[in-house]
């Protein structure tokens, strides 16, 4: 008995159901959606309430369904997530599209606080990732860029070449 309930069990994950429609490209729309083709090339898949969004708007203009929000794109609303390209709420990047922190526009590691231009890259979870950039920071305690000191030093204002002072 337990055989034939493990074979019941795998031969279901694999169904799909009768009312699901296979879009010409073959992407495949679960029963509540349609197949839609879009001006610029494709097909996705579309609930009537996606459409009925958009009717009598401009493309780009904001939408939501339910309480959540997108943009009218190809003439429907197509909602916002992390990973879509487009820079919404909550997203420090998205894909190549790079963005914002708490104190302005990244647009490279010399924006996130690098001595070095290249290297900063989106991850999948629409934060910045910095591993890649080089050159070195302020406060990585190595003396690297336009620096003259970082971190603890031995070093006086005298020995970098200034009258007086006190090195911090």
């Amino acid at each position: 008995m337990v055989c034939v309930r493990v074979a019941l069990a795998v031969a279901l994950a694999g169904c799909v159901s009768s009312q699901a429609e296979v879009c010409p490209d073959g992407t495949l729309c679960a029963g509540n959606t349609i197949c839609d083709e879009r001006p610029s090339g494709g097909y996705r898949c579309l609930t009537e309430e996606q459409q009925a969004a958009c009717n009598g708007l401009e493309e780009g203009v904001d939408c939501s369904i339910g309480d959540q929000p997108g943009a009218c794109r190809d003439g429907s609303c197509e909602l916002f997530f992390c990973g879509d390209g487009y820079l919404t709420a909550g997203e420090a990047c998205d894909r190549d599209t790079l963005g914002m922190n708490g104190e302005g526009m990244i647009n490279s590691c010399l924006d996130a606080g690098f001595y070095a231009r290249e290297g900063l890259r989106c991850k999948s979870t629409c934060v910045f990732d910095t591993s890649q950039c080089t050159g070195g920071t302020c406060g990585d305690d190595l003396i690297n860029g336009p620096e003259l000191c970082d971190g603890d030093t031995n070093r006086t204002c005298l020995s970098i070449g200034f009258d007086a002072g006190n090195v911090t």
